[in-house]
Protein backbone atom coordinates (compact mmCIF):
# COMPACT_ATOMS: atom_id res chain seq x y z
CA UNK A 1 0.00 0.00 0.00
CA UNK A 2 2.62 2.36 1.09
CA UNK A 3 4.27 1.86 -2.58
CA UNK A 4 1.04 2.61 -4.46
CA UNK A 5 0.83 5.28 -2.21
CA UNK A 6 4.39 6.51 -3.21
CA UNK A 7 3.68 5.82 -6.84
CA UNK A 8 0.66 8.25 -6.61
CA UNK A 9 2.40 11.05 -4.58
CA UNK A 10 5.20 10.83 -7.11
CA UNK A 11 2.58 11.31 -10.12
CA UNK A 12 0.62 14.01 -8.32
CA UNK A 13 4.00 15.90 -7.73
CA UNK A 14 5.09 15.90 -11.53
CA UNK A 15 1.44 16.83 -12.73
CA UNK A 16 1.48 19.93 -10.16
CA UNK A 17 5.47 20.61 -11.38
CA UNK A 18 3.96 20.64 -15.37
CA UNK A 19 0.81 22.93 -14.28
CA UNK A 20 3.04 24.93 -12.50
CA UNK A 21 5.53 25.36 -15.25
CA UNK A 22 3.11 25.50 -17.95
CA UNK A 23 1.17 28.33 -15.71
CA UNK A 24 4.67 30.37 -15.15
CA UNK A 25 5.22 29.98 -19.14
CA UNK A 26 1.91 31.10 -20.11
CA UNK A 27 1.57 33.87 -17.68
CA UNK A 28 4.64 35.41 -19.04
CA UNK A 29 3.88 34.99 -22.41
CA UNK A 30 0.75 36.32 -22.26
CA UNK A 31 2.39 39.08 -20.96
CA UNK A 32 4.10 39.59 -24.17
CA UNK A 33 0.85 39.73 -25.86
CA UNK A 34 1.13 36.26 -27.74
CA UNK A 35 -2.06 34.47 -26.71
CA UNK A 36 -4.33 37.06 -26.26
CA UNK A 37 -7.30 36.86 -28.42
CA UNK A 38 -7.96 40.46 -28.45
CA UNK A 39 -6.15 43.58 -29.14
CA UNK A 40 -5.32 44.96 -25.66
CA UNK A 41 -3.99 48.21 -26.58
CA UNK A 42 -5.63 51.33 -27.08
CA UNK A 43 -4.15 53.55 -29.68
CA UNK A 44 -5.22 56.69 -31.12
CA UNK A 45 -6.90 57.12 -34.62
CA UNK A 46 -7.15 60.27 -36.53
CA UNK A 47 -10.99 61.53 -36.76
CA UNK A 48 -12.95 64.72 -37.22
CA UNK A 49 -11.44 67.30 -39.61
CA UNK A 50 -7.74 67.48 -38.09
CA UNK A 51 -5.48 65.04 -38.00
CA UNK A 52 -4.43 66.82 -34.56
CA UNK A 53 -8.10 65.96 -33.53
CA UNK A 54 -7.74 62.77 -31.42
CA UNK A 55 -10.19 60.20 -30.33
CA UNK A 56 -9.25 56.60 -27.98
CA UNK A 57 -10.71 53.75 -29.74
CA UNK A 58 -10.31 49.70 -29.38
CA UNK A 59 -9.22 47.91 -32.58
CA UNK A 60 -11.12 44.50 -31.65
CA UNK A 61 -14.72 44.50 -32.14
CA UNK A 62 -16.97 43.55 -29.48
CA UNK A 63 -16.54 39.28 -30.02
CA UNK A 64 -13.05 40.08 -29.93
CA UNK A 65 -12.61 39.47 -34.02
CA UNK A 66 -9.79 41.23 -35.41
CA UNK A 67 -9.99 43.71 -38.44
CA UNK A 68 -9.05 42.43 -41.55
CA UNK A 69 -5.88 44.70 -41.43
CA UNK A 70 -4.62 47.73 -39.50
CA UNK A 71 -2.46 50.38 -41.01
CA UNK A 72 0.19 51.66 -38.38
CA UNK A 73 2.70 54.90 -38.22
CA UNK A 74 5.04 56.33 -35.46
CA UNK A 75 4.59 59.86 -35.30
CA UNK A 76 4.94 62.67 -32.26
CA UNK A 77 4.93 65.48 -34.43
CA UNK A 78 1.18 65.53 -35.85
CA UNK A 79 1.41 69.06 -37.23
CA UNK A 80 3.92 67.73 -39.20
CA UNK A 81 3.37 67.97 -43.17
CA UNK A 82 3.78 64.71 -43.80
CA UNK A 83 1.76 63.11 -41.27
CA UNK A 84 -0.58 65.45 -42.11
CA UNK A 85 -0.95 64.37 -45.77
CA UNK A 86 -0.67 60.30 -44.44
CA UNK A 87 -3.68 61.56 -42.23
CA UNK A 88 -5.86 62.72 -44.54
CA UNK A 89 -5.53 60.10 -47.23
CA UNK A 90 -5.95 57.57 -44.61
CA UNK A 91 -9.29 59.24 -43.41
CA UNK A 92 -10.64 60.08 -47.78
CA UNK A 93 -10.20 56.37 -48.30
CA UNK A 94 -11.77 54.85 -45.18
CA UNK A 95 -8.50 53.31 -43.92
CA UNK A 96 -8.16 53.48 -39.75
CA UNK A 97 -4.44 55.20 -39.19
CA UNK A 98 -3.44 53.93 -35.67
CA UNK A 99 -0.32 56.06 -34.46
CA UNK A 100 1.66 55.49 -31.88
CA UNK A 101 4.22 57.23 -29.67
CA UNK A 102 2.78 60.31 -29.47
CA UNK A 103 3.83 60.41 -25.92
CA UNK A 104 7.45 59.20 -26.75
CA UNK A 105 9.66 61.45 -24.26
CA UNK A 106 11.58 63.52 -26.90
CA UNK A 107 14.91 62.31 -26.27
CA UNK A 108 18.70 62.41 -28.22
CA UNK A 109 19.20 60.18 -31.15
CA UNK A 110 17.87 59.16 -34.79
CA UNK A 111 14.23 59.04 -34.44
CA UNK A 112 14.69 56.09 -37.41
CA UNK A 113 16.08 53.64 -34.18
CA UNK A 114 13.12 55.24 -31.85
CA UNK A 115 10.49 53.97 -34.10
CA UNK A 116 11.30 50.29 -34.31
CA UNK A 117 11.76 50.11 -30.43
CA UNK A 118 8.36 51.80 -30.38
CA UNK A 119 6.79 49.47 -32.58
CA UNK A 120 8.02 46.35 -30.89
CA UNK A 121 6.48 47.26 -27.57
CA UNK A 122 3.44 48.18 -29.62
CA UNK A 123 3.56 44.68 -31.61
CA UNK A 124 4.10 42.47 -27.96
CA UNK A 125 0.86 43.41 -27.17
CA UNK A 126 -0.99 42.47 -30.61
CA UNK A 127 -2.51 39.99 -31.38
CA UNK A 128 -0.48 37.43 -33.27
CA UNK A 129 -2.81 37.35 -36.29
CA UNK A 130 -3.43 40.83 -36.70
CA UNK A 131 -2.28 41.55 -40.06
CA UNK A 132 -0.37 44.73 -39.52
CA UNK A 133 0.78 47.57 -42.67
CA UNK A 134 3.61 49.80 -41.05
CA UNK A 135 4.61 52.82 -43.35
CA UNK A 136 6.67 56.07 -42.48
CA UNK A 137 4.33 58.64 -40.88
CA UNK A 138 6.30 61.34 -42.13
CA UNK A 139 7.01 61.22 -45.72
CA UNK A 140 4.02 58.54 -46.58
CA UNK A 141 0.69 58.92 -48.46
CA UNK A 142 -2.24 56.32 -49.21
CA UNK A 143 -3.26 56.62 -52.45
CA UNK A 144 -5.90 53.57 -52.67
CA UNK A 145 -9.35 52.53 -51.06
CA UNK A 146 -9.54 50.87 -48.14
CA UNK A 147 -11.00 47.44 -50.21
CA UNK A 148 -8.26 47.59 -52.58
CA UNK A 149 -5.70 48.21 -49.95
CA UNK A 150 -6.81 45.06 -48.19
CA UNK A 151 -6.98 42.90 -51.43
CA UNK A 152 -3.54 43.50 -52.17
CA UNK A 153 -2.74 42.62 -48.91
CA UNK A 154 -4.17 39.23 -49.19
CA UNK A 155 -3.06 38.62 -52.19
CA UNK A 156 1.04 38.79 -50.82
CA UNK A 157 -0.32 37.60 -47.44
CA UNK A 158 -3.01 35.16 -47.44
CA UNK A 159 -5.07 34.27 -44.47
CA UNK A 160 -3.42 31.19 -43.46
CA UNK A 161 0.38 32.33 -43.94
CA UNK A 162 1.67 33.45 -40.55
CA UNK A 163 5.04 33.89 -41.55
CA UNK A 164 5.55 36.32 -44.23
CA UNK A 165 7.11 39.97 -43.86
CA UNK A 166 6.62 41.83 -46.75
CA UNK A 167 9.27 44.72 -47.20
CA UNK A 168 9.01 47.49 -49.47
CA UNK A 169 12.26 47.65 -51.92
CA UNK A 170 13.48 50.62 -53.56
CA UNK A 171 16.47 51.23 -56.49
CA UNK A 172 19.13 52.81 -54.20
CA UNK A 173 21.04 51.04 -51.43
CA UNK A 174 21.33 52.11 -48.10
CA UNK A 175 23.23 52.21 -45.53
CA UNK A 176 25.59 49.96 -46.14
CA UNK A 177 27.13 49.88 -49.67
CA UNK A 178 28.82 47.50 -48.97
CA UNK A 179 26.32 44.73 -48.60
CA UNK A 180 25.51 45.35 -52.74
CA UNK A 181 27.03 41.90 -53.83
CA UNK A 182 25.12 40.12 -50.95
CA UNK A 183 21.92 40.95 -52.29
CA UNK A 184 20.30 38.34 -54.26
CA UNK A 185 19.08 39.85 -57.70
CA UNK A 186 15.50 40.47 -58.69
CA UNK A 187 13.32 38.43 -60.71
CA UNK A 188 12.66 40.58 -62.92
CA UNK A 189 14.42 43.61 -64.77
CA UNK A 190 12.25 46.30 -64.02
CA UNK A 191 11.69 45.55 -60.39
CA UNK A 192 13.58 47.28 -57.85
CA UNK A 193 16.44 45.35 -55.93
CA UNK A 194 17.40 46.86 -52.24
CA UNK A 195 15.67 46.72 -49.01
CA UNK A 196 14.12 50.00 -47.82
CA UNK A 197 12.32 50.18 -44.23
CA UNK A 198 9.89 52.66 -44.93
CA UNK A 199 7.11 50.29 -45.03
CA UNK A 200 6.09 46.59 -44.54
CA UNK A 201 3.96 44.24 -43.36
CA UNK A 202 2.82 41.48 -42.01
CA UNK A 203 1.11 39.13 -38.71
CA UNK A 204 1.77 40.88 -35.68
CA UNK A 205 3.24 37.71 -34.27
CA UNK A 206 6.10 37.54 -37.45
CA UNK A 207 6.70 40.90 -37.12
CA UNK A 208 7.31 40.88 -32.90
CA UNK A 209 9.67 37.98 -33.70
CA UNK A 210 11.56 39.87 -36.35
CA UNK A 211 11.48 42.86 -34.03
CA UNK A 212 12.63 40.97 -30.54
CA UNK A 213 16.12 40.74 -32.43
CA UNK A 214 16.50 44.86 -32.50
CA UNK A 215 19.78 45.76 -31.05
CA UNK A 216 18.65 49.49 -29.52
CA UNK A 217 20.26 52.19 -31.57
CA UNK A 218 20.45 50.57 -34.73
CA UNK A 219 19.85 51.98 -37.58
CA UNK A 220 16.36 50.88 -39.09
CA UNK A 221 17.21 49.80 -42.15
CA UNK A 222 20.20 48.53 -41.70
CA UNK A 223 18.33 45.93 -39.24
CA UNK A 224 16.00 44.66 -41.35
CA UNK A 225 18.44 44.04 -44.04
CA UNK A 226 20.84 41.79 -42.17
CA UNK A 227 17.85 40.14 -41.25
CA UNK A 228 16.79 39.70 -44.76
CA UNK A 229 20.68 38.96 -45.79
CA UNK A 230 21.08 36.26 -43.25
CA UNK A 231 17.32 35.03 -43.50
CA UNK A 232 18.27 34.58 -39.51
CA UNK A 233 14.27 35.97 -38.17
CA UNK A 234 13.78 32.39 -37.11
CA UNK A 235 10.66 30.16 -36.37
CA UNK A 236 9.97 30.25 -40.09
CA UNK A 237 9.55 33.24 -40.79
CA UNK A 238 10.36 34.99 -43.83
CA UNK A 239 11.27 38.47 -44.95
CA UNK A 240 10.41 38.92 -48.38
CA UNK A 241 10.58 42.30 -50.62
CA UNK A 242 8.18 43.57 -52.48
CA UNK A 243 9.80 43.62 -55.83
CA UNK A 244 6.75 44.44 -57.96
CA UNK A 245 5.71 47.13 -55.74
CA UNK A 246 1.89 46.28 -55.30
CA UNK A 247 2.09 47.94 -51.78
CA UNK A 248 5.27 50.35 -51.76
CA UNK A 249 6.84 52.81 -54.09
CA UNK A 250 9.74 54.16 -52.82
CA UNK A 251 10.31 57.59 -54.48
CA UNK A 252 14.01 58.10 -54.61
CA UNK A 253 16.01 57.59 -57.73
CA UNK A 254 13.08 56.75 -59.91
CA UNK A 255 13.46 57.63 -63.43
CA UNK A 256 11.51 60.10 -64.83
CA UNK A 257 9.92 57.88 -67.52
CA UNK A 258 8.84 54.80 -64.76
CA UNK A 259 5.81 57.37 -63.67
CA UNK A 260 3.31 59.70 -64.93
CA UNK A 261 0.11 61.40 -63.67
CA UNK A 262 -3.02 60.07 -64.91
CA UNK A 263 -6.90 59.45 -63.94
CA UNK A 264 -7.10 56.10 -62.06
CA UNK A 265 -10.16 53.70 -61.60
CA UNK A 266 -9.86 51.08 -59.09
CA UNK A 267 -11.95 48.00 -58.33
CA UNK A 268 -14.05 48.23 -54.91
CA UNK A 269 -16.98 45.91 -52.96
CA UNK A 270 -19.69 48.17 -54.88
CA UNK A 271 -17.90 48.22 -58.28
CA UNK A 272 -15.31 50.24 -59.36
CA UNK A 273 -14.54 53.69 -58.01
CA UNK A 274 -12.93 56.54 -59.23
CA UNK A 275 -9.69 58.70 -58.30
CA UNK A 276 -10.60 62.08 -58.37
CA UNK A 277 -7.78 64.45 -60.56
CA UNK A 278 -5.14 62.94 -61.19
CA UNK A 279 -3.01 60.17 -59.52
CA UNK A 280 0.38 58.55 -59.66
CA UNK A 281 0.87 55.66 -62.09
CA UNK A 282 3.06 53.58 -63.63
CA UNK A 283 4.05 53.57 -67.66
CA UNK A 284 4.72 50.46 -67.18
CA UNK A 285 1.28 49.57 -67.08
CA UNK A 286 1.40 47.48 -63.74
CA UNK A 287 -0.85 48.98 -60.95
CA UNK A 288 0.98 51.79 -59.27
CA UNK A 289 1.55 51.05 -55.19
CA UNK A 290 -1.25 51.43 -52.42
CA UNK A 291 1.30 53.62 -50.44
CA UNK A 292 3.86 56.37 -52.08
CA UNK A 293 7.15 56.75 -49.68
CA UNK A 294 8.81 60.05 -49.93
CA UNK A 295 12.27 58.77 -48.93
CA UNK A 296 15.64 60.38 -49.91
CA UNK A 297 15.75 62.97 -52.39
CA UNK A 298 12.06 61.50 -53.50
CA UNK A 299 10.87 63.96 -50.89
CA UNK A 300 10.39 67.26 -53.37
CA UNK A 301 7.98 64.83 -55.68
CA UNK A 302 6.20 62.87 -52.36
CA UNK A 303 5.04 66.85 -51.63
CA UNK A 304 4.12 67.73 -55.22
CA UNK A 305 2.38 64.58 -55.53
CA UNK A 306 0.21 65.36 -51.87
CA UNK A 307 -1.21 67.78 -53.79
CA UNK A 308 -3.16 65.61 -55.97
CA UNK A 309 -3.51 62.09 -54.72
CA UNK A 310 -5.87 61.40 -52.01
CA UNK A 311 -9.35 63.30 -53.57
CA UNK A 312 -6.97 66.35 -52.89
CA UNK A 313 -7.23 68.10 -56.18
CA UNK A 314 -10.47 69.39 -58.15
CA UNK A 315 -11.42 70.85 -61.21
CA UNK A 316 -13.88 73.51 -58.86
CA UNK A 317 -10.96 74.41 -56.06
CA UNK A 318 -7.69 72.80 -57.04
CA UNK A 319 -5.92 71.59 -54.11
CA UNK A 320 -8.51 71.74 -51.22
CA UNK A 321 -6.27 71.30 -48.54
CA UNK A 322 -5.18 74.21 -48.65
CA UNK A 323 -7.93 76.24 -47.15
CA UNK A 324 -8.85 79.89 -48.32
CA UNK A 325 -10.19 81.86 -45.59
CA UNK A 326 -13.91 82.57 -46.05
CA UNK A 327 -14.35 85.68 -44.05
CA UNK A 328 -14.89 88.97 -45.24
CA UNK A 329 -11.49 90.36 -46.95
CA UNK A 330 -9.56 93.24 -45.73
CA UNK A 331 -5.66 93.69 -46.33
CA UNK A 332 -3.24 93.30 -43.47
CA UNK A 333 -0.82 95.56 -43.16
CA UNK A 334 1.75 94.61 -45.62
CA UNK A 335 5.08 96.18 -47.13
CA UNK A 336 4.65 95.92 -51.47
CA UNK A 337 8.71 95.94 -52.24
CA UNK A 338 9.70 96.89 -55.76
CA UNK A 339 13.45 95.64 -56.44
CA UNK A 340 14.23 97.43 -59.97
CA UNK A 341 17.40 95.24 -60.50
CA UNK A 342 16.83 94.82 -64.63
CA UNK A 343 16.92 97.45 -67.02
CA UNK A 344 13.50 97.86 -69.24
CA UNK A 345 13.69 99.85 -71.46
CA UNK A 346 10.97 100.43 -73.45
CA UNK A 347 8.58 98.22 -71.28
CA UNK A 348 9.09 100.13 -68.10
CA UNK A 349 5.30 101.38 -68.56
CA UNK A 350 4.29 97.71 -68.42
CA UNK A 351 5.62 97.28 -65.21
CA UNK A 352 4.55 100.67 -63.48
CA UNK A 353 0.66 100.29 -65.01
CA UNK A 354 0.95 96.54 -63.73
CA UNK A 355 1.71 98.11 -60.21
CA UNK A 356 -1.01 100.89 -60.45
CA UNK A 357 -3.81 98.83 -61.32
CA UNK A 358 -3.31 96.01 -58.46
CA UNK A 359 -5.91 96.55 -55.83
CA UNK A 360 -3.90 97.49 -52.76
CA UNK A 361 -5.05 99.33 -49.51
CA UNK A 362 -2.56 101.92 -49.58
CA UNK A 363 -3.48 103.03 -46.43
CA UNK A 364 -2.36 99.93 -44.95
CA UNK A 365 0.79 99.59 -47.03
CA UNK A 366 4.06 100.73 -46.91
CA UNK A 367 6.21 100.91 -50.70
CA UNK A 368 9.65 100.20 -50.20
CA UNK A 369 11.43 100.93 -53.65
CA UNK A 370 15.10 99.62 -54.61
CA UNK A 371 16.88 100.72 -57.65
CA UNK A 372 20.27 99.17 -58.53
CA UNK A 373 22.94 99.98 -60.86
CA UNK A 374 21.20 99.08 -63.90
CA UNK A 375 17.78 100.12 -62.99
CA UNK A 376 15.90 102.78 -65.25
CA UNK A 377 12.95 102.58 -63.56
CA UNK A 378 10.66 105.71 -62.61
CA UNK A 379 7.43 105.77 -60.22
CA UNK A 380 5.55 108.64 -60.52
CA UNK A 381 5.51 111.14 -57.01
CA UNK A 382 1.88 110.87 -57.17
CA UNK A 383 2.02 107.13 -57.02
CA UNK A 384 3.96 107.15 -54.07
CA UNK A 385 1.48 109.20 -52.13
CA UNK A 386 -0.90 106.75 -52.09
CA UNK A 387 1.11 104.81 -49.86
CA UNK A 388 1.17 105.38 -46.07
CA UNK A 389 4.70 105.60 -46.04
CA UNK A 390 7.65 105.41 -48.85
CA UNK A 391 11.05 103.58 -48.21
CA UNK A 392 13.68 103.94 -50.97
CA UNK A 393 16.95 102.87 -51.09
CA UNK A 394 19.99 102.84 -53.87
CA UNK A 395 21.48 98.96 -54.77
CA UNK A 396 25.23 99.34 -55.14
CA UNK A 397 26.44 96.15 -56.33
CA UNK A 398 24.56 93.53 -58.20
CA UNK A 399 23.78 91.61 -54.54
CA UNK A 400 20.57 91.00 -53.06
CA UNK A 401 20.83 93.94 -49.94
CA UNK A 402 17.32 94.79 -51.23
CA UNK A 403 15.64 91.42 -50.23
CA UNK A 404 17.02 91.70 -47.05
CA UNK A 405 16.80 94.80 -46.30
CA UNK A 406 13.10 94.15 -47.27
CA UNK A 407 12.21 92.18 -45.08
CA UNK A 408 13.94 94.52 -42.06
CA UNK A 409 11.07 96.96 -43.28
CA UNK A 410 8.79 94.52 -42.74
CA UNK A 411 9.98 93.69 -39.26
CA UNK A 412 10.19 97.52 -38.00
CA UNK A 413 6.97 98.91 -39.45
CA UNK A 414 4.84 95.46 -38.12
CA UNK A 415 3.69 94.46 -41.02
CA UNK A 416 2.15 91.06 -41.37
CA UNK A 417 2.84 90.10 -45.18
CA UNK A 418 5.87 91.31 -47.78
CA UNK A 419 4.97 91.34 -51.13
CA UNK A 420 8.25 91.39 -53.11
CA UNK A 421 8.37 92.12 -56.95
CA UNK A 422 11.20 92.67 -59.27
CA UNK A 423 10.91 94.59 -62.50
CA UNK A 424 11.29 92.22 -64.89
CA UNK A 425 7.63 90.86 -64.31
CA UNK A 426 4.18 92.46 -64.84
CA UNK A 427 1.50 92.14 -62.48
CA UNK A 428 -1.61 90.83 -64.58
CA UNK A 429 -4.26 89.98 -61.82
CA UNK A 430 -5.32 93.39 -60.17
CA UNK A 431 -6.47 91.28 -57.10
CA UNK A 432 -3.33 89.02 -56.69
CA UNK A 433 -2.88 90.50 -53.11
CA UNK A 434 -6.10 89.89 -52.21
CA UNK A 435 -5.89 85.89 -53.60
CA UNK A 436 -2.32 85.44 -51.94
CA UNK A 437 -3.28 86.81 -48.57
CA UNK A 438 -6.39 84.57 -48.25
CA UNK A 439 -4.49 81.81 -49.57
CA UNK A 440 -2.68 82.78 -45.98
CA UNK A 441 0.23 80.04 -47.23
CA UNK A 442 4.09 80.90 -45.05
CA UNK A 443 5.49 81.77 -48.46
CA UNK A 444 3.46 81.71 -52.04
CA UNK A 445 4.98 82.69 -55.48
CA UNK A 446 2.36 83.87 -57.84
CA UNK A 447 2.27 82.39 -61.14
CA UNK A 448 4.49 83.69 -63.61
CA UNK A 449 5.88 82.66 -66.76
CA UNK A 450 9.49 83.14 -67.61
CA UNK A 451 11.37 83.75 -70.68
CA UNK A 452 11.00 80.63 -72.93
CA UNK A 453 7.74 80.28 -71.75
CA UNK A 454 8.50 78.17 -68.67
CA UNK A 455 6.36 78.33 -65.97
CA UNK A 456 7.89 79.10 -62.29
CA UNK A 457 7.06 76.20 -61.14
CA UNK A 458 8.12 72.46 -60.35
CA UNK A 459 11.09 70.61 -59.95
CA UNK A 460 13.04 69.68 -62.66
CA UNK A 461 12.83 65.71 -63.57
CA UNK A 462 16.22 65.12 -63.58
CA UNK A 463 16.49 65.42 -60.10
CA UNK A 464 14.79 61.98 -59.71
CA UNK A 465 17.68 60.66 -62.46
CA UNK A 466 19.99 58.02 -60.47
CA UNK A 467 22.66 60.76 -61.21
CA UNK A 468 20.25 63.19 -59.84
CA UNK A 469 23.16 65.43 -58.69
CA UNK A 470 24.18 66.13 -62.28
CA UNK A 471 21.39 68.36 -64.45
CA UNK A 472 19.28 69.94 -61.91
CA UNK A 473 16.76 72.49 -62.81
CA UNK A 474 16.30 71.71 -66.71
CA UNK A 475 13.05 72.01 -68.07
CA UNK A 476 10.01 70.55 -66.45
CA UNK A 477 9.54 67.03 -65.41
CA UNK A 478 5.85 67.53 -66.72
CA UNK A 479 5.91 69.41 -69.41
CA UNK A 480 1.89 69.31 -70.57
CA UNK A 481 0.69 69.43 -66.77
CA UNK A 482 2.81 72.70 -66.52
CA UNK A 483 1.38 73.98 -69.93
CA UNK A 484 -1.87 73.34 -69.10
CA UNK A 485 -1.74 75.45 -65.35
CA UNK A 486 -0.32 77.96 -67.38
CA UNK A 487 -2.74 78.46 -70.13
CA UNK A 488 -5.84 78.01 -67.38
CA UNK A 489 -6.86 74.77 -68.76
CA UNK A 490 -5.76 73.23 -65.19
CA UNK A 491 -5.95 74.57 -61.68
CA UNK A 492 -3.90 73.80 -58.49
CA UNK A 493 -1.53 74.13 -55.58
CA UNK A 494 2.18 73.22 -56.99
CA UNK A 495 5.08 73.45 -55.37
CA UNK A 496 7.98 75.54 -56.22
CA UNK A 497 11.95 74.60 -55.64
CA UNK A 498 13.30 77.93 -56.23
CA UNK A 499 12.48 81.88 -57.27
CA UNK A 500 13.99 85.07 -57.05
CA UNK A 501 12.01 87.46 -58.44
CA UNK A 502 8.45 87.17 -56.79
CA UNK A 503 7.45 86.39 -53.47
CA UNK A 504 4.70 86.45 -50.68
CA UNK A 505 5.80 85.80 -47.44
CA UNK A 506 3.92 85.75 -44.03
CA UNK A 507 6.10 87.89 -41.16
CA UNK A 508 5.98 84.69 -39.03
CA UNK A 509 7.96 82.92 -41.61
CA UNK A 510 11.81 83.29 -40.55
CA UNK A 511 13.48 85.52 -42.83
CA UNK A 512 16.53 83.25 -43.52
CA UNK A 513 14.06 80.36 -44.83
CA UNK A 514 12.32 82.74 -47.03
CA UNK A 515 15.46 84.31 -47.98
CA UNK A 516 17.67 81.15 -48.79
CA UNK A 517 13.95 79.40 -50.81
CA UNK A 518 14.58 82.81 -52.78
CA UNK A 519 18.35 81.59 -54.01
CA UNK A 520 19.32 84.69 -52.09
CA UNK A 521 23.28 84.28 -51.17
CA UNK A 522 23.13 80.46 -51.26
CA UNK A 523 22.35 80.08 -54.77
CA UNK A 524 19.96 76.79 -55.76
CA UNK A 525 17.59 76.42 -52.76
CA UNK A 526 18.70 73.16 -52.78
CA UNK A 527 17.78 72.04 -48.77
CA UNK A 528 14.68 70.02 -49.36
CA UNK A 529 12.56 73.57 -48.97
CA UNK A 530 9.49 74.14 -51.12
CA UNK A 531 7.15 77.54 -51.65
CA UNK A 532 4.11 77.59 -53.63
CA UNK A 533 1.85 79.02 -56.43
CA UNK A 534 -1.54 79.27 -56.59
CA UNK A 535 -3.70 79.49 -59.43
CA UNK A 536 -6.55 77.76 -58.14
CA UNK A 537 -9.28 80.98 -58.49
CA UNK A 538 -7.83 82.45 -61.30
CA UNK A 539 -7.35 81.07 -64.80
CA UNK A 540 -4.20 81.93 -66.57
CA UNK A 541 -1.60 84.14 -65.34
CA UNK A 542 -0.80 86.59 -62.50
CA UNK A 543 2.55 87.68 -63.64
CA UNK A 544 4.10 87.44 -67.23
CA UNK A 545 7.71 88.99 -68.53
CA UNK A 546 8.16 92.47 -68.82
CA UNK A 547 8.01 92.96 -72.80
CA UNK A 548 5.59 90.23 -73.59
CA UNK A 549 3.04 93.00 -74.07
CA UNK A 550 4.86 94.70 -76.13
CA UNK A 551 6.23 92.24 -78.51
CA UNK A 552 2.61 91.20 -79.52
CA UNK A 553 1.69 94.71 -80.08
Amino acid sequence: MSRVFRHLFLFAAASLSVFLISFLVGLSVSRRGWLTSQLRGIVSCPSGTDAADQQQVALSSADGSLPPFVLVTVGQNQTNPGYRALSRSARYYGVDLVTIGQNEKKRKGDPRTIKLEVMRRWLSQQDPDLLVVFTDGYDGVLRVPNEELERRLRLLIPDNDNTTIIVSSELGLWPDRRLKDEYPMPPTKDAYRFLNSGGYAGRAGALSLCLEKYPSGQDDQLFFTRRFLKNDVGHGVTIKLDYERPLFQALTRMDPDEWKLAPTTYRSRDGERDVHGLTFARTDGKEAAALLHGNGHGKDLFYHLVLLEAGAWTNEEGSVWYERDTSPYQQPKMVLAVICAHPTGNSSWEFVEGLMAMEVDHGRTDLFVSSGPSCDLRLDENFKLRFAAVHEHRETSRGKEAHKRAFRIMRQVKASHLLLIENDFVVQQHDLVQQLVQDDLPSVVPLGVTDGDQANFGVDKACFRPNWREGMFKGSYHREDRDKLVTGERRGLWPVKCWSSSIMVRRDYKERDALRVMGVGDGWCGDGRSIFLDNRHRFGKMLSPAGEYSQKR
